[in-house]
């Protein structure tokens, strides 16, 4: 049974992937939903939590969880630095620490960014963020991912990541 939850939902992430890529004749922008991410471990797995609007981690005791997450982009030639946004939210003072990162077709590193944000310590509810990243040395093949460390207890979450192109 799990592993039939598994399947459908790898077609499903397929198909958003897919869909959130925008027609050629419009913007350019690519979207990856944070629903594309998957949990770094097993024990990563069993509480991070998928909705419309994202990914949480829900453990209850608080502890951080990690997910990496493939990032969509439409590489152009002659490209050699790329933009991004990453979008969520954090509640009080609950960081979430990520890396965005390009390795190239043949798996060597290219360049990278850490982000840490952290959530109003005024505001009630979850306070959304959007952070702007350049990757500085990015080819036309390199691969694009996001590793997201996210605490729990639903004080995190991680909308999804936007190529600039």
């Amino acid at each position: 049974m799990k592993s039939t939850i598994l399947a459908f939902a790898g077609l499903a992430v397929a198909g958003l992937l897919v869909s959130a890529t925008n027609d050629a004749t419009a913007s350019t922008n690519t979207i990856t939903p944070a629903v594309a991410c998957m949990p770094n471990t097993p024990n990563d797995a069993k509480f991070i939590q998928f909705s419309g609007t994202g990914i949480v981690n829900a453990d209850p005791s608080f502890a951080t969880h990690d997910v990496h997450c493939p990032v969509v982009r439409r590489p152009v030639a002659g490209v050699t630095t790329e933009s991004f946004y990453v979008d969520g939210c954090n509640v009080t003072t609950y960081q979430t620490v990520l890396s965005l990162y390009a390795d190239n077709y043949d798996g060597t590193f290219q360049s990278g960014k850490f982000i840490n944000k952290q959530g109003n310590p005024s505001a009630s509810g979850c306070s959304s963020w959007d952070e702007y990243v350049t990757l500085p040395t990015i080819g036309q093949y390199s691969y694009v991912q996001l590793y997201a460390n996210l605490n729990g207890g639903n004080t995190a979450q991680l909308y999804g990541v936007t190529a600039i192109e």
